[in-house]
């Protein structure tokens, strides 16, 4: 049987899915259509959809309304966009129109007019404003505006939202806008100049609006004078133009009239046609000045002044005339007058009673020319500039040229005295004496003196007429010699002069000289000693510090010893001395010296130790190695210890052993050390057949092999091979070791 709870099976609708179709709508106030929709399966549906309740402008969603599939469906809305739209309905319009307006320099547009609506539902009405776009352009013109429409609700219950008006495009225009251009009054410039800009005034004001494109003109003329403004290119078509003229004056250009500076002639001449000027400003390019200059009466050199004349505003209407004057020269006439050359005197003669000159050219008419010439003051011998003086006249421009007036010289002869000395070393004499051939004149003397030919060396040096002299003379110098003499000076050897046995000689022997040679010629040569380097005295030498070598110098020698000391030395016995007991004795003992004696004299004598031949230490001593056997040495001895160690250790491989053999040191191989060879000195020992196998490998030095091989079999008589690794004691230096040996049997 069937129990349970529940105990019955159930079978659930299955799901539908209903999707409308995108885009559906009406126009407002059309009936609705059926709402066209799609299933996710195909299936025998009943009924239709529906939508949310509404008829205004808007977008509604859909909802199942009375759609089935049956029982066995469960239906439901999907899908995007899942709404239906109702959309505005248009309206028509009878007419629209934009007035014409006044040019303002705005592109905005004129007022607009609009007619009739038309297209409502039923008793529904709305009305209209409207709205024009910007024209393409500020200018006058026609343009054409894109006219909007906003919609607002009627009188009779009218929805607005439920209508729309199409934009349209219409014409309007913009007309020019009437000015009055009038020129400005008192406008002007002054003759000569460049026009200005003529300027002008606008009714009502222009500004912020298109301006006027070209320029106002006026009548032709360019002297002074009044001359009517006109309209000329002035224009814009934005504008209607009303023109009111005025007069424009040319005013006279005021000047200043500059009598040029450095007018002038020479003497006697004929005066310019023209007296030259300068107009300031310039007046380049406009009218000629009528008239001209004129000057003071006079005809002798000096200055006249220009005078205006007839150069004046009166003939120059053009011009408002300011004169400035200068002065007229008449300059002097140009002569040359030169001195005359060769005028002399003997030194103390007056002078002649004028300097002569020559003139370049004959005086005009009775011209003369007043005053003297002159010459540079003085009275010694030498060569006077002869100068103009007082020598003119105002009509001439003198250039002069000059010349000399010479005093010449009296003849005197110097003599310089001979046989004048000094000693080498010492300052020379303040003066050099002298004789003269003749007495001075007056009370003249000579300055300066004489001197000599450089050197300070012992010879002969010319006495020379250095700076000894007077103008007044023409001085002929008579020489003579000055000599230096040998200086006397003692040289003293400095005694206590040594050296240590075996050091370098002194570069130099040292010695005083008596008297000084302070600031003097230093002494050439050296001093030697007689020869030897072992411990004594030896002499010290003049050798070549001689007066042959030093000219300057008298030389005296006082000479002394120089010594060779005996050179401390320590002798230090090398450690580490030894031998193996029963070993021979070292042929010597070593020691080494502080410092060093290489390269001297050897040394005389040996070490020795103390006796004794057993195992032990014995002190090494001097022995003969002493300062007595050694006079070049001073000696400190520093002992040191022999040592006589135990015997060496050794060991010794046999070359051959009989297996079996009765003797007991041959019938088997061994190593033999003594008792000084410790085990741990062997590292490996191994023996092998000729082949090259592997026969026996030793454990330790007391290890032995009695002749078999690895199968326990007596091997057959033949020469082996051993190979050994040793430790060198004391030095830890692994040292291979090899040789052969005879099995015999």
């Amino acid at each position: 049987s069937i129990v349970g709870s529940p105990s019955t099976f159930a079978i659930t609708a299955k799901p539908l899915t209903v999707t409308p179709t995108a885009g559906q709508s009406k126009v407002y106030g059309s009936a609705n259509p059926v709402y066209d929709y799609s299933l996710s399966e195909t299936v025998p549906v009943t009924g239709a959809l529906s939508r949310v309740a509404g008829e205004n402008v808007n977008t509604y969603a859909y909802t199942l309304g009375d759609l089935s599939a049956g029982t066995n469906y469960s239906l439901s809305i999907v899908g995007s966009p899942s709404t239906f739209a109702i959309t505005a309905k248009a309206l028509s319009i009878t007419a629209v129109s934009i007035a014409s307006r006044v040019y303002d320099g705005t592109k905005t547009v004129g007022a607009i007019t609009i007619g009739s609506l038309t297209g409502f539902i039923g008793t529904e009405s709305v009305t209209a404003t409207a709205a024009g776009t910007d024209y393409a352009s500020a200018n006058v013109g026609s343009y054409a505006s894109t006219i909007s429409y906003t919609l607002v609700d009627g009188t009779n219950g009218g929805k607005a939202s439920n209508y729309s008006l199409i934009s349209e495009i219409a014409n309007g225009t913009i007309t020019p806008k009437l000015i009055t251009v009038s020129a400005l009054a008192n406008q002007t410039k002054i003759y000569g100049d460049a026009d200005p800009v003529y300027t002008y005034s606008t009714n009502p004001s222009i500004i912020g609006l298109a301006p006027l494109v070209g320029t106002l003109t006026r009548v032709a003329g360019e002297n002074v004078a009044s001359y009517a403004i006109l309209i000329g290119t002035l224009a814009n078509a934005n504008y209607t133009i009303s023109y009111v003229g005025a007069n424009f004056a040319i005013t006279p250009k005021p000047i200043t009239i500059n009598a040029n500076a450095g007018q002038s002639k020479i003497y006697g001449s004929a005066d310019p046609l023209v007296y030259s000027y300068t107009p300031s400003p310039s007046i380049a390019g406009l009218a000629s000045l009528v008239g001209k200059l004129s000057r003071v009466a006079g005809e002798n050199a000096g200055n006249y002044v220009i005078q205006q004349n007839t150069l004046t505003t009166i003939n120059n209407p053009n011009y408002t005339i300011s004169f400035v004057g200068a002065n007229f020269t008449i300059t002097p006439k140009q002569i040359t007058v030169t001195a005359n050359a060769g005028q002399t005197k003997i030194y103390g003669d007056a002078d002649p009673t004028s300097f002569a000159y020559t003139l370049s050219a004959p005086l005009v008419g009775n011209d003369v020319i007043s005053g003297a010439l002159t010459r540079v003051a003085g009275e010694s011998v030498g060569s006077y500039a002869i100068s103009q003086g007082t020598l003119t006249n105002t009509n001439y421009i003198i250039t002069y040229v000059g010349s000399n007036f010479t005093i010449t010289q009296k003849r005197l002869t110097i003599t310089a005295t001979s046989e004048q000395t000094k000693v080498y070393g010492v300052a020379d004499p303040t003066s050099f004496s002298y004789t003269l051939s003749a007495p001075l004149v007056g009370s003249d003397v000579l300055t300066g003196a004489l001197t000599r030919a450089a050197g300070e060396i012992v010879g002969s040096y010319a006495i020379n007429q250095g700076t000894l002299t007077n103008a007044n003379y023409d001085i002929t110098y008579l020489g003579n010699n000055f000599r230096i003499t040998q200086k006397p000076i003692t040289i003293t050897v400095d005694a206590g002069q040594t050296k240590v046995y075996g050091a370098s000689n002194p570069l130099t022997y040292s010695y005083g000289v008596s008297p000084s040679l302070t600031g003097l010629v230093a002494l050439n040569g050296t001093l030697t000693r007689a020869s030897g380097e072992t411990v004594g005295t030896y002499t010290i030498q003049q050798n070549d510090l001689t007066t042959a070598n030093n000219p300057n110098y008298s030389i005296s020698y006082v000479g002394a010893n120089f010594t060779i000391t005996p050179k401390p030395i320590t002798i230090t016995v090398n450690q580490g001395q030894s031998k193996y007991y029963g070993d021979p004795e070292p042929a010597i003992f070593t020691y080494t010296t502080s410092p060093s004696i290489s390269g001297l004299v050897a040394l005389v004598g040996t070490l020795l130790r103390s006796p004794g031949e057993i195992v032990g230490s014995y002190s090494i001593l001097q022995n003969d190695l002493t300062t007595v056997n050694n006079p070049n040495y001073i000696i400190t001895f520093v002992s040191d210890n022999f040592i006589i160690n135990p015997a060496a250790p050794f060991f010794q491989i046999p070359n051959a052993f009989v297996p079996g053999s009765q003797n007991e040191y041959d019938n088997i191989f061994r190593i033999f050390a003594n008792s000084s060879f410790p085990p741990s000195l062997l590292i490996s020992f191994r023996i092998f057949n000729r082949a090259g196998q592997l026969i026996k490998t030793f454990t330790g030095i007391n290890d032995s092999w009695d002749g078999k091989g690895p199968d326990g079999s007596l091997l057959e008589s033949d020469v082996y091979i051993w190979v050994a690794t040793f430790v060198d004691d004391p030095l830890t230096k692994k040292i291979p070791r090899s040789g052969t040996f005879v099995l015999l049997k």
